[in-house]
């Protein structure tokens, strides 16, 4: 169990995720009481940030990176799209994840307006 505890520490490291080592159960030994606690974003959390921007009609963030925040596919779909080309559209996106960006490694997008979602829907 330690030894699987320090592959997962050393692969965190080695990919340069943030974390922070938690020993404050005094009643365990401190080389079992290990806990790693992510300062990355959570699905959740984009969700809520591209919610409160855009206000779309239809989101789904999944985190692609095992967990650890720092992989996120992402499908928005927002009125706030319409007449806007691709790259101003993820600027929007990118703009309503400022706060978490840093933090965040890879972000894939697709970023549709009600109608084109809904031909996609019924194809």
């Amino acid at each position: 169990r330690a030894a699987l505890l320090f592959r997962r520490v050393v692969w965190l490291v080695a990919k340069r995720v943030p974390c922070r080592f938690d020993h404050s159960n005094p009643s365990r030994s401190k080389s079992r009481n290990i806990t790693i606690a992510f300062d990355m974003p959570s699905d959740t959390s984009v969700r809520e940030l591209v919610e409160a921007a855009l206000q779309p009609t239809f989101v789904e963030v999944k985190d692609v990176s095992e967990g650890c925040g720092a992989k996120f596919d992402l499908i928005v779909v927002s009125a706030a799209f319409e007449g806007k080309p691709l790259i101003a559209r993820h600027r929007l996106v990118n703009n309503a994840l400022s706060s978490v960006m840093g933090e965040i490694h890879a972000l894939t997008m697709k970023t549709w307006t009600p109608e084109q979602y809904a031909a996609k829907q019924s194809a």
